[in-house]
């Protein structure tokens, strides 16, 4: 087994980063035990992005083997990556770019928005992450435009998510291994293994386990669940190796990254 805890996060990236949201749940569980929905201060069962960053924290400094599945992308389109204005080359350089431009670990999503005015629409209409193209069902991690907000707003976590993502690289990256940035295979180093995930390829098989939750705890609740499922039967290793893709694939997703549960 790779893991001892596993905890499933469903993510929003509305309103301010200290404000607490139904949209954020936090599910967690130990060994083969049923997870449980985690309170964000002992009593509250609604988090803000600013009670996950300090959660995820405090976990690293525990001595427990740990993996998280996060509802938000990590990263952009590899022509992101390499359009003529950017210039990056590294998922590290993308992080500390993305922090420039966006100041979302202070502000919302739309403060940003409107003071930077993206430039999206050509990578919007015509260019997806690897991932996007596999899972024909999965959003496009840089579409904020208003009128396709409704689609699904893991655009508008994504861009509320990154900026956290790099502060825990920066604070705590002796204790954390991102996938599949830092590699597919999980060095004894690492306590704490953080992946995207996209729940919705779940529901279907804890279905029984959610009817009476909301879709926000739901989608918290079977990350946790699949995570510990697959670990449990030694075949998350599978998941995390992604043997079935090729060099050129991999070489892609080392910018892009992926969504774990995807083969």
């Amino acid at each position: 087994m790779i893991s001892q805890r596993y905890v499933g996060i469903d993510y929003s990236g509305a309103d301010l980063p200290n404000k607490k949201l139904s949209g954020i749940q936090v599910y967690e569980a130990v060994g083969s035990n049923q997870p449980i929905r985690k309170q964000s201060d002992g009593k509250r069962i609604m988090w803000s992005r600013e009670d996950v960053y300090h959660y995820v924290e405090n976990i690293t400094k525990e001595n427990v083997k740990t993996i998280i599945g996060i509802d938000h992308g990590f990263s952009f389109p590899k022509e992101y990556f390499e359009s003529p204005k950017n210039n990056l080359t590294t998922w590290g350089q993308f992080l500390t770019h993305f922090e420039n431009l966006w100041n979302t670990r202070f502000n919302s999503v739309d403060t940003c928005k409107n003071k930077i005015n993206p430039d999206y629409d050509n990578l919007i209409e015509n260019k997806f992450r690897l991932i996007e193209k596999y899972n024909s069902s999965a959003k496009h991690v840089l579409d904020i435009s208003e009128k396709r907000v409704g689609q699904g707003n893991v655009s508008y976590s994504t861009h509320a998510g990154i900026p956290w993502i790099a502060e825990l690289r920066k604070n705590c990256d002796s204790k954390i291994h991102f996938w599949p940035f830092d590699g597919y295979e999980i060095s004894e180093e690492k306590n704490v293994v953080i992946a995207e995930v996209y729940p919705a390829i779940f529901h279907k098989r804890f279905e029984s386990l959610t009817v009476n939750l909301t879709e926000h705890a739901r989608d918290a609740l079977v990350i946790a669940c699949w995570l510990q499922e697959r670990d449990n039967n030694n075949t998350l290793a599978q998941y995390l190796l992604l043997k079935t893709l090729d060099a050129t694939e991999k070489k892609q997703i080392a910018l892009e990254g992926w969504v774990l549960g995807v083969l």
